[in-house]
Parts: C-alpha cells; structure tokens; sequence
C-alpha cells in the first residue's frame, strides 16, 4: 500500500506580515499610497472632523481615502465589499494599515466627501498625467507604467 506524507487542515499557521513591504515599488498600490501621503493636500477634510476634545478618534482620511481610490480602481465601489477587502486582502491591509474601517464609515466618507474627493484627485492626477515629473520622481520610470493607466482610468471614472 502506499504512504503519503501526513497532513492537517485543521493545523495553524502564524505568519508575520510587514504591511509596508507589501506595497512594493512600481505598482498602482504604491504610487497611489505616494501620491496620497506626499502630493494630496488633504487640509478640506480637518474642518470635518471636531472630537479634539470629545468624541472618539477618527480614522485619518489619508487611509479612508487609499483604500477606496484603490477599491475603485479594480472595479469595487459597494462599501460592504470595501471593508471585507480590508479584512481579507493583504494590499488593502497594508493600504490601511490593517485599521479596517467599518463599512457604515466608508459609505459616510464617501457620501459627504465626494466631491472634495475628487477636487483632490484630479487636480493631482491631471498634473501627474501632463508632466509625469514631481518631487516623486517619473511616473512611468519610477511608479510604473501601471500606475499611470490605472491614474487615467480613474480620472474617466472620477
């Protein structure tokens, strides 16, 4: 009779993810996670926000803001499919810092904020479209050729 090595599904497995490593270099992800944290200017969403005193912490609107600029460019835009992306999907983990927000909170973002969000993303988005040179450096060369189609993609959409 033949032998087959042992194994168990119902085994467990810890393994540690580096939620920085995983936005790598040259992907949509990480030209996207760039662009929010160092060209956006994101001071129209402060006003919003009065629990300096009171109240409990909000989620930061850079995080809000990745993770459904990139739901919305692979094609998601339910807030339900949102938040289980955030649970289930390491880029979206590492996007927002494995915060996962409720999606009763990205749904309200998104209702309230909609169109400072996309003031925001396309006055950004076209400069990175005619130029394609900024403090970051080239699109293309260093952010890669599927950032700057994924960038276009979502301006037609915005």
């Amino acid at each position: 009779m033949a032998r087959y090595k042992h194994y168990d599904y119902a085994q467990m497995k810890m393994l540690p993810v580096s939620f920085a490593a995983q936005i790598l270099p040259g992907t949509f992800d990480h030209t996207l996670n760039r662009l929010v944290d160092e060209e956006f200017d994101l001071s129209v969403f402060e006003a919003r926000y009065r629990n300096d005193e009171t109240g409990a912490p909000a989620y930061d609107p850079a995080i809000l803001l990745k993770i459904i600029l990139y739901a919305y460019s692979r094609g998601v835009t339910a807030s339900r499919e949102i938040e289980r992306l955030c649970r289930e999907n390491v880029v979206f983990m590492a996007l927002s810092a494995d915060s996962q927000p409720h999606f009763t909170t990205i749904a309200d973002f998104i209702a309230t904020l909609d169109g400072e969000i996309e003031r925001i993303f396309r006055r950004r988005a076209a400069g990175v479209r005619r130029g394609g040179v900024d403090r970051a450096g080239d699109v293309r060369g260093r952010w890669g050729e599927d950032a700057l189609e994924r960038i276009e993609d979502l301006e037609r959409h915005a």
